[in-house]
């Protein structure tokens, strides 16, 4: 794909974003440690420019102005370069291995409920690297899910209980987390407002507010 050089640091920054900060990742994929050097980079460039310019004045005075510029000018190019080699790795084609890991990886995320196509022809690092982002950003969905899950338990009975995430403009209820007779169901189910009608749920979509129903009631 040809990109101009604004568009290679963009790709770059977001591909970093998306890596998720996970030292397990190191045991599986190489490029995690690029990943980590480029964090490291990013974060701390602006005080290892402070600290070459301070070192550089105490040791050499303003005899060397211009090699002190070199370097302060060099530091702060740092996260530029570092970003223009992450861009252009991330538009790369991912290798033959990576590549059937990240359609294998892809087919069992869509069957636990995600909704992430496909790329088109090849996938490149980029696609692995969202591919992780939502990896681990539903693993930790589940597990705060089951925490709240077990703050009701704690204070009244719950053994049959859904989260739903309600999507106004499509007009749905998105049911992320089910529990049926104190057991785990892994379905996940969407379902629009006018299937719910003559529920709890969508007199609670309707109101807008909480709800809490006494044993009287």
């Amino acid at each position: 794909m040809n990109m101009s050089v604004i568009e290679i640091i963009k790709l770059g920054h977001r591909y970093l974003k998306l890596w998720p900060e996970r030292p397990e990742l190191s045991q599986y994929f190489q490029e995690y440690y690029a990943i980590t050097l480029a964090r490291f980079v990013w974060r701390n460039f602006l005080g290892f420019s402070l600290f070459l310019l301070l070192f550089f004045t105490l040791i050499t005075g303003s005899q060397n102005i211009n090699v002190l510029v070199f370097y302060v000018i060099f530091s702060l190019s740092m996260p530029v370069q570092m970003l223009v080699m992450l861009g252009v790795k991330a538009d790369k084609d991912l290798p033959p291995g990576l590549s059937a890991w990240y359609k294998e990886g892809l087919a069992r995320y869509n069957e636990n409920g995600g909704e992430l196509e496909l790329s088109t022809g090849r996938p490149k690092y980029i696609d692995l690297a969202k591919l992780l982002n939502l990896t681990y950003q539903s693993s930790e969905l589940d597990s705060f899910f089951e925490s709240l899950h077990g703050i009701i338990t704690s204070l009244l009975r719950a053994d049959n209980f859904f989260i739903g995430l309600y999507d106004k403009q499509l007009d749905v209820l998105d049911l992320v987390y089910i529990i049926e007779e104190g057991v785990r169901s892994n379905a996940h189910k969407k379902i629009s407002k006018e299937q719910l009608k003559d529920t709890a749920s969508y007199y609670l979509l309707n109101i807008d507010q909480s709800l809490l129903f006494t044993k009287e009631e």
